[in-house]
């Protein structure tokens, strides 16, 4: 006599390993062209046959419990066949894992119902063979898993580091913005872009390298009034990326606005450098009208070896006159 049991569905957890290859930022959808054919999920058809020893068990226990354990070794078997097929394939990667590591991220499946036959006593034991379709399916976590797994041996995962200065919270409409870009790695950097948004500054820069500096402009004329968003993004060798952001603000171009002035006197004589611009001045200089803010001032006296190179920061306040009195080395600022 046969017993109709309620069959459940019995879900297994296991990990494929085929998509290691583009643990990237740039492309962590994208499946290898070598593995485009292989399926997210299959069905499998399973065919299996199961004892289970019934000594000291109640038969009707024992019976219901062969077909319960029949049914996860169905599962078992159907996604360690999935698993197989795919380490069966000729992939220098799957050196680096075993069925152990990827079983916990798979998901098995009995698909419809299975059928039994030849499900009879014969001594202590009860037999059965099982016939069924289990589908297999991949885990959302497929991707990070993979890449914990299989990542290279001495893989450079640490980001590159960098900044952005000399550039002011406000300017006038028309100004030139000097900016200075900075990025470091600790092994090798590839390049940095910068980019001001809703215009048509960008810039990038290839580096080879482990530390660079740049120093560059650019103009605001004919640039709408209100905020504006800028930032650096650098990527390294390995494909590690460091962002850099800030924001700086255009104001209308209105006399004594957010304005004030610089003088300058220097002793030897010296030729000035804004935010590392030449501005075309020599030392003294008077009535230099700058947007309020701070600002590096380099001073090169060409024709003494002794003070060639003398700088400072000054910070310009709004409708004040700042003096700056530099004598060899020594600096003074006083604002009025």
């Amino acid at each position: 006599m046969r017993t109709v049991i309620p069959i459940p569905k019995i879900n297994l957890f296991f990990l494929i390993f085929f998509f290691a290859f583009f643990c990237s930022v740039y492309a962590q959808d994208t499946l290898p062209s070598d593995f485009k054919d292989i399926p997210k999920q299959k069905q499998i058809k399973v065919k299996l046959k199961y004892e289970k020893n019934c000594e000291d068990n109640l038969l009707s226990e024992c019976s219901k419990a062969a077909y319960e354990e029949a049914i996860r070794a169905a599962v078992k078997k159907g996604t360690d066949k999935f698993a197989d097929d795919f380490l069966s394939k000729d992939n220098p990667l799957k050196l680096k894992l075993t069925k152990d590591k990827i079983r916990p991220y798979l998901t098995g499946t009995i698909v419809g119902e299975p059928a039994f036959s030849d499900d009879d006593w014969e001594a202590d034991s009860f037999k059965l063979e099982i016939r069924a379709v289990v589908e297999v399916r991949m885990s959302d976590d497929l991707i990070q898993e993979v890449c914990k797994i299989t990542e290279p041996e001495g893989h450079d995962t640490i980001p590159p580091t960098g900044e952005i200065t000399k550039i002011r919270d406000s300017y006038i409409q028309g100004d030139t913005i000097a900016y200075t870009i900075r990025a470091d790695d600790n092994s090798a950097l590839k390049k940095m872009t910068f980019m001001v948004k809703d215009s048509s500054v960008k810039r990038t820069w290839d580096i080879n390298g482990k530390s660079v500096t740049h120093n560059a402009s650019f103009s605001t004329k004919n640039w709408k009034l209100g905020s504006y968003a800028y930032s650096l993004l650098i990527e390294d060798g390995a494909g590690n990326l460091k962002a850099c952001n800030g924001n700086f603000t255009l104001v209308r171009n209105v006399k004594g606005t957010l304005q004030g002035t610089l003088n300058i006197h220097c002793d030897p004589p010296a030729r000035i450098f804004i935010d590392g611009t030449d501005t075309g001045k020599t030392t003294p200089a008077e009535g230099i009208k700058l947007t309020c803010g701070k600002y590096q001032i380099k001073l090169v006296a060409s024709g003494n070896p002794e003070y060639r190179t003398r700088e400072a920061e000054v910070d310009i306040k709004m409708n004040q006159t700042t003096q700056l009195i530099v004598i060899g080395n020594k600096t003074v600022q006083i604002n009025d």
